[in-house]
């Protein structure tokens, strides 16, 4: 009744992110089933409604031109109960932060138009706000990648594809700086985070 055809896509993406799958009995005529399996435990303690797992309520921009992608990373972000908006291109980003203020903005670095590192270059520029914390999402581990981000001044990487669970620790850097993170840290001495390359094996 008017959706775009995400539902499902998003719905396959989160079970695998989880660990799950999501299966389909279809009968023509029929109607079709579709089961979601997930691994659960028990929880030992109940969060409070509305508490951010990383202890800090942030504002935070999603921006990516990859709507499953998007969306998925929205709904992760809004249901630990940061406040989250998301946007399309770098364009939109741009026009975004110049009407608002985010405390951190999560940046896909290949999208059409202007791509991350260009985008986050013209954030650096914008006067008059207060500059946000810039987290690249991307799983391209190539040298000239690799430069381009360091030459706009990006130092922190979030792998795709993304889970909850970097997500948020990602996103408690700001507030948690004694916390561990699976986010790469880039230098010119390590242009490549070992155990981040790891995870792009395969």
């Amino acid at each position: 009744n008017g959706g775009v055809g995400l539902g499902l896509a998003i719905c396959s993406k989160q079970a695998e992110l989880m660990g799950g799958s999501i299966s389909v009995v279809s009968a023509r005529g029929q109607g079709s089933t579709f089961s979601v399996r997930l691994p659960v435990t028990a929880a030992k303690a109940a969060a409070r409604p509305g508490e951010a797992a990383t202890g800090q309520l942030q504002t935070i921009l999603v921006v990516d031109d990859d709507p499953v992608t998007r969306e998925v990373a929205r709904l992760m972000v809004g249901k630990a109960g940061h406040k989250v908006q998301a946007a399309a291109s770098g364009e939109a980003a741009l026009k975004t932060l110049r009407r608002r203020s985010f405390d951190l903005v999560m940046l896909d670095m290949h999208m059409t138009g202007i791509d991350g590192s260009e985008t986050t270059l013209a954030i650096r520029e914008i006067t008059g706000i207060a500059q946000p914390r810039i987290v690249a999402l991307t799983a391209d581990v190539s040298p000239e990648t690799m430069r381009r981000m360091r030459a706009a001044g990006l130092t922190t990487i979030l792998s795709k594809p993304i889970t909850s669970a970097a997500l948020l620790q990602v996103i408690g850097r700001g507030s948690n700086r004694g916390g561990r993170s699976p986010a790469v840290a880039l230098s010119s001495e390590q242009p490549v985070d070992t155990s981040f390359f790891r995870t792009q094996r395969g």
